[in-house]
């Protein structure tokens, strides 16, 4: 169990580490230095480890990756507006 939580917290904390670059984007409407290949790349490895953690029954990693999508995909949509 004690693993579980060091887990859940690493999986916060690389998840709020998104929030800067959304923030950032919101604010200055610039998306002209990010790259949209990179985060369909990182998208796409996050849903197939999604899966992964399905058929694990990983609870930690399926909240990671849920959450990491739910945040690409804000700054994907971001970049197709502004772009």
């Amino acid at each position: 169990m004690k693993f579980k939580n060091i887990g859940l917290l690493g999986a916060i904390i690389v998840q709020v580490s998104f929030l800067p670059q959304i923030i950032k984007i919101i604010n200055t409407h610039n998306v002209s230095g990010l790259s949209s290949e990179y985060y369909l790349t990182l998208g796409l490895g996050c849903l197939l480890l999604l899966f992964y953690a399905q058929a694990n029954n990983d609870m930690v990693m399926r909240v990671c990756h849920i959450w990491a999508l739910i945040n690409i995909s804000t700054i994907l949509f971001l970049i197709w507006k502004l772009s």
